[in-house]
């Protein structure tokens, strides 16, 4: 009886990354000799593809039967901050001892959350024990990434896993907040493993009193490997790396609304000023619900001259967790140049081509970075503009959400 072996096939079933130039297929017959074939190997695109759609069809099939809780604005439901140089969180959401499915605006993932029980965290209640998973499957690059951070009164825990074809990284920030300051109250953790020789590609392991002091002992370490995972729902915005919110203020003529928002947006600024308290509200929440596009288009292109005073306040109450600038703030940061830097890591492309051209005025020289290459390249070539650009004893103005410490 015939017996089929199929190298392909066989990774597939186990999930396995294979690196043939094409899978062989060798058939054995009795009393006949050996016979090889040849078949075209699965591209790398392909497998990618099949890897990512499997991952995520498992991850759906978790999270299909918990209770949905819809979409909702990330900062209801988890917001990261700087406080006595530790990371503190902050959620608005209810006690919820089970775990509950969501998507957020603006955001192409999706997660699940649990807020247990209640205590107190610098005498405000939070939940006792606090756990977002976000997963999200649109990196062109990679079969997927996974963003959970898990709180309470004692610990903070960041996690990230990105997975590629060739390489899973793991990132872990371990915050303890008692007792404060002590060597290695924070520790941070990353990992590479090649997914084809299973060797470890990167190993980091650092500690440090608090959040302030690893990113002054080890800048990069935390640009690098913490800032990616947090920026997968903008959880970096306003207190590490630049806030996108002040970015499009510095360059406002570089960012486009969406069509629909120009539609739905203002008939719900026209309800703020609704005679019914009840109909403001309820316009107010709209507003919020369209995400922080709706946010951005109030700061930015929204004339508010011919507004009511209750228009304006409850604009006020929507916009001011964005962080809005004075012109002050606005020409410093344009000035900046680790400001702009940074701004030439953003996803955008149109950001960091404003922010090249600005980098450019202040140098008096054109800079080699390409805002349109692949990400590894622009990876690479920032790099160099900030050892060129950056003295190691630099001092700079801070830029934590939208206030400036001199």
């Amino acid at each position: 009886r015939p017996t089929t072996t199929s190298v392909a096939s066989a990774a597939a079933a186990t999930g396995a990354t294979t690196t043939a130039a094409a899978s062989t297929t060798t058939t054995i017959a009795p009393d006949a000799p050996a016979t090889t074939t040849t078949a075209p190997a699965t591209s790398p695109a392909q497998r990618l593809a099949a890897l990512r759609a499997a991952d995520q069809r498992e991850f759906e099939a978790s999270i299909k039967d918990l209770p949905s809780l819809g979409q909702l604005p990330v900062g209801k439901v988890l917001r990261l901050y700087l406080q006595d140089d530790f990371v503190r969180y902050q959620t608005q959401l209810a006690k919820m001892d089970d775990p509950a499915r969501l998507t957020f605006a603006g955001y192409p993932g999706q997660a699940t959350v649990m807020a247990m029980g209640q205590a107190l965290l610098d005498q405000k209640p939070v939940p006792a024990s606090f756990r977002l998973q976000y997963r999200d499957f649109s990196i062109p690059d990679a079969i997927g990434a996974r963003l959970e951070v898990l709180s309470s009164p004692t610990h903070l825990i960041v996690a990230y896993d990105l997975e590629r074809l060739g390489e899973d990284r793991s990132v872990q920030y371990i915050q303890s907040f008692a007792p404060v300051g002590e060597e290695g109250a924070v520790k941070f953790y990353v990992k590479g493993i090649s997914r084809l020789s299973e060797r470890p590609t990167l190993d980091l392991s650092l500690q440090a009193r608090n959040f302030t002091e690893l990113r002054k002992l080890y800048p990069a370490e935390v640009r690098d490997y913490l800032q990616p995972g947090l920026a997968l729902l903008g959880l970096d915005q306003g207190w590490l790396g630049v806030d996108m919110m002040a970015a499009w203020q510095v360059f406002p003529r570089q960012w486009n609304p969406p069509p629909e928002l120009a539609e739905k947006l203002p008939p719900l600024v026209q309800q703020l000023n609704a005679e019914d308290r009840a109909d403001r509200l309820k316009a107010a929440r709209s507003i919020e619900q369209l995400g922080s596009d709706a946010v951005l288009y109030l700061l930015i292109r929204q004339d508010r001259t011919q507004l009511t005073a209750e228009q304006n306040s409850l604009i006020d109450s929507l916009v001011a967790h964005a962080g809005q600038l004075d012109p002050r703030q606005i020409d410093q940061l344009r000035s900046d140049k680790e400001f702009l830097l940074d701004c030439l890591a953003l996803e955008s492309q149109p950001l960091r081509t404003a922010a090249l051209n600005q980098l450019n005025q202040l140098a008096g020289r054109p800079l080699l970075f390409d805002p349109a290459a692949e990400s590894a390249a622009r990876q690479s070539q920032l790099s160099q503009l900030r050892k060129q650009l950056l003295a190691p004893a630099t001092t700079r103005a801070s830029f934590i959400s939208g206030n400036f410490e001199d």
